[in-house]
């Protein structure tokens, strides 16, 4: 890795003229005036055999990674946990909206423990970053933070990870697992959508919120554990997962939204518990495989349009003596085959 020691360059607040002197500051003590537009007021740059990181000064004792004004990070990256300029010690306690945003040839980077927040995009569509390790303290993966960072195999979430926002790792096709933070409450839209060799996920049972798409298009996923706290499944969750076996809603889930399993055409197994209550527009349209749909409910869950298919040839299981309400219902009333061997 880089690292950014050689010199500390100072940027003042005030400006008198369209240039202003900046002062370099380093461990070996020498100084040298570079000039920068004023434009880049309020940062401090560190220099290292020609390379460069931005900071932007965000309080008496932080600064925060900013986007290159010069063009585009690359190579590997070192971010440090703290800088000097002039005598004073700055925190670097977040990387800021875009940072490193569009850097094609960013190949690794560094995160200091100090960092608290990452913001949004600040890593999209870096083509070669393959890599990352976020330091505990950050709680939320915001918009579009890896999004389409086609190379990304592995990113380390720690525990303090509570939402992980729209689009965060959309596009990430080589990721292949992520393991889930214990306190994660929130999956954004589209938060994975398209993350193409993600084999299997497991979400806590206290994660109250699954958007819509969430995982949409990984077409790898075979194995879901579903949080027990979540109301409602969102539309097209985990449509297009074609590979994925088993639909197993857990007990608390009151609806599933629409199309939230359409196209997984390897799907052998639906169970629905007992609290569902809706079943959205083709939820399990195109899903060919399926050999067996269970229902815990006592009460036959509203089915809306489409929401399965080739019910005269799929079995229905539904709970002790309540085979004929399920005949006599309108929206299970075409499934030729229903069957009492649910406790």
């Amino acid at each position: 890795m880089k690292t950014f020691r050689a010199y500390f360059l100072c940027i003042s607040l005030l400006f008198c003229c369209s240039l202003c002197m900046l002062t370099s500051c380093g461990g070996d003590g020498k100084t040298k005036s570079v000039n920068f537009p004023n434009s880049l007021a309020n940062m401090v740059t560190m220099t290292d055999n020609g390379s460069k990181l931005y900071l932007k000064i965000t309080s008496d004792a932080t600064c925060e990674v900013v986007p290159n004004p010069e063009g585009a990070y690359s190579g590997e990256i070192t971010i440090p946990s703290e800088v000097n300029c002039s005598g004073t010690p700055y925190t670097v306690s977040s990387i800021g909206d875009r940072a490193f945003y569009g850097c094609a040839d960013l190949s690794a980077v560094s995160i200091p423990a100090t960092v608290q927040w990452i913001g949004q995009k600040a890593f999209g569509e870096c083509g070669k970053l393959s890599r990352v390790v976020i330091p505990d303290g950050v709680r939320e993966i915001c918009f579009r933070t890896f999004y389409m960072c086609t190379e990304l195999e592995s990113v380390s979430l720690p525990p303090s990870v509570q939402e992980i926002g729209k689009e965060a790792f959309m596009g990430c096709k080589k990721l292949v697992n992520l393991p889930v933070p214990e306190n994660l409450r929130i999956v954004g839209i589209s938060a994975f959508q398209d993350c193409a060799s993600i084999n299997a996920m497991e979400f806590p049972e206290e994660m109250t919120d699954l958007g819509d798409d969430a995982l949409h298009g990984c077409t790898s996923l075979v194995f879901v554990t579903l949080p027990k706290n979540m109301l409602k499944l969102g539309k097209w969750a985990f449509a297009g997962c074609k590979n994925l076996l088993v639909a197993d809603i857990p007990e608390g889930v009151v609806a599933v939204g629409d199309c939230a399993f359409r196209d997984c055409s390897n799907l052998k197994e639906v169970k629905l518990p007992s609290s569902m209550r809706t079943v959205g527009r083709m939820a399990f349209r195109d899903c060919p495989s399926l050999k067996s749909i269970s229902v815990a409910a006592a009460e036959p869950p509203i089915l809306q349009d489409n929401s399965f298919v080739n019910s005269e040839k799929v079995p229905l299981f539904v709970p002790k003596s309540k085979a004929a309400i399920y005949r006599s219902s309108t929206h299970w009333k075409s499934f030729a085959s229903i069957r009492e061997n649910l406790n």
